[in-house]
């Protein structure tokens, strides 16, 4: 069985899983009770999200809603309902979560504690949905494409995967914002430590 296609995307999940883990440590800091203001400032976490959302998620939701999802549909899968439509909704969802939170990391004045506890509700949410959403994906819409998908349509699918990343590589900034991005989610525990 040929899987260059879902393993292109899985990796991609692997890439946004390690970046949403730095940002679960991030929030888990913010959390401590004994911390009357942030831990570190802030403005550390924005490119961490700005990489999240402008580079790896934009180029896999892309991926996703134009590629993925219509060859699924093409496969025998129902567009308006079952699964393509729940994934569809919850993508919507998801960039609802991560708009909130890149609204809350971009406030320019200081957090009030109920700032600090609202970022982390939110920051905890998204991660967990996420996770959960990715973790549906691999369990059932990979393995139908899998499946179903000829070697010339798996083939197809990875040149285009393959397109958009290039698209996204070259927008203003996604080089900065992966190294920003990367440093982040290498050093989480740095990232949240005190003083």
């Amino acid at each position: 069985m040929h899987q260059a296609a879902t393993d292109h995307l899985v990796r991609e999940h692997d890439l946004i899983r390690r970046h949403m883990a730095a940002v679960e440590v991030f929030a888990g800091a913010l959390a401590e009770p004994e911390w009357d203001t942030p831990p570190v400032d802030l403005r550390r976490l924005w490119p961490a999200l700005d990489f999240l959302v402008d580079v790896l998620l934009l180029r896999h939701e892309e991926k996703e809603e134009t590629v993925l999802l219509p060859a699924l549909q093409q496969l025998g899968l129902p567009w308006a309902d079952g699964s393509l439509a729940h994934v569809r909704r919850e993508h919507r969802q998801g960039r609802y979560l991560v708009a909130a939170l890149r609204q809350a990391v971009h406030q320019r004045a200081p957090w009030s504690p109920e700032d600090r506890r609202h970022f982390v509700a939110l920051a905890l949410e998204w991660v967990t949905f996420t996770r959960r959403h990715m973790a549906q994906e691999e369990e059932i819409l990979f393995p139908f494409l899998a499946e179903r998908a000829s070697l010339e349509v798996l083939d197809g699918l990875q040149a285009r995967f393959e397109a958009i990343d290039r698209e996204v590589d070259e927008l203003p900034n996604a080089a900065q914002l992966a190294e920003e991005g990367r440093r982040f989610s290498e050093r989480p525990l740095a990232a949240a430590a005190p003083g």
